[in-house]
């Protein structure tokens, strides 16, 4: 039987030719079983946990995360049989809880701002005090995981060159959000992010 983790397709691309651009092409990473490019992520996060043999029949995972992040966690979680628990904050979308649940993911909600008006140092302030509390517990830890970027650079990437191997894709081969990190190619002209911002813009991650 083959498991959802082994069905991340990484050759799905479109050719957009309406909007006066002569040669544009979008990735769709939303063929993935979970919806976003974030199983990649998954898969790498986990699969290296289970490599080191830290995972044991007693292990609870954690991590912090709103959005595609959450749901292919708890996918992953869900098909090799792990506890996972998804720290949230009230801006989860409807769709993205109900998937987290129907996989079997605890859910923590946090509601209170942080220092920064926003959620995500009270969702991490969360996990740091269950970890120090409870030691049956891994964070994946997405905001510093080699992990997080390095799943790219295997695939993302790859597949990308693999597709187009004469675009230069250090001038024309632009990232979106949701990916950030630094997926690069074994070739001259490499794509690269430069730590989660584009154009100026910070990228907000899952």
């Amino acid at each position: 039987m083959t498991k959802i983790s082994s069905v991340i397709n990484d050759n799905n691309f479109v050719s957009i030719q309406s909007l006066g651009i002569r040669h544009l092409f979008l990735k769709l990473e939303s063929m993935n079983p979970s919806g976003s490019i974030k199983l990649k992520t998954a898969v790498g996060m986990v699969g290296a946990l289970e490599e080191a043999g830290l995972i044991k029949p007693d292990t609870q995972l954690i991590e912090s995360s709103s959005g595609s992040l959450g749901v292919a966690l708890s996918m992953i979680a869900a098909e090799r049989g792990y506890t996972f628990t998804c720290v949230v904050d009230p801006h989860i979308s409807e769709h993205n809880l109900k998937l987290m649940r129907a996989f079997g993911a605890g859910i923590v909600r946090v509601t209170e701002r942080d220092e920064n008006g926003g959620y995500l140092g009270t969702r991490i302030r969360y996990i740091q005090n269950q970890v120090r509390a409870n030691p049956k517990i891994i964070w994946l830890n997405q905001y510093a995981n080699p992990e997080n970027p390095g799943a790219h650079y295997r695939s993302t990437a790859p597949a990308i060159a693999k597709a187009f191997p004469h675009c230069d894709l250090g001038r024309r081969c632009v990232p979106v959000p949701g990916c950030a990190g630094t997926p690069s190619c074994d070739r001259p002209a490499q794509a690269r992010v430069r730590a989660g911002r584009l154009g100026g813009h910070r990228l907000t991650g899952s």
